[in-house]
């Protein structure tokens, strides 16, 4: 079965916040780069042109530092745009 698209975790490694995020590309063409650095740069470029972008995620990477993030790149995948 093709893959439609994957599922992606974020997770805060001091407070144990958590960010699930779902992409229809690779997680490396969504960020334009690796880990939580890629994510970081996506979201300072949004944020800097007006376009929408995750605020609460954003401010807390860079209180708390790429160090204490881990990123898994591949949590789940989706075969399909249809919910179940």
């Amino acid at each position: 079965m093709k893959i439609y698209g994957i599922i992606y975790k974020i997770e805060n490694l001091i407070n144990g916040k958590v960010y699930i995020g779902q992409t229809t590309r690779n997680f490396h063409k969504r960020y334009g780069g690796d880990g939580i650095e890629g994510v970081c740069n996506y979201h300072k470029n949004y944020k800097s042109k007006g376009k929408c972008y995750n605020e609460h995620l954003l401010k807390s990477i860079e209180k708390y530092g790429f160090k204490n993030f881990k990123v898994t790149e591949r949590f789940d995948v989706a075969f399909s745009k249809k919910r179940t």
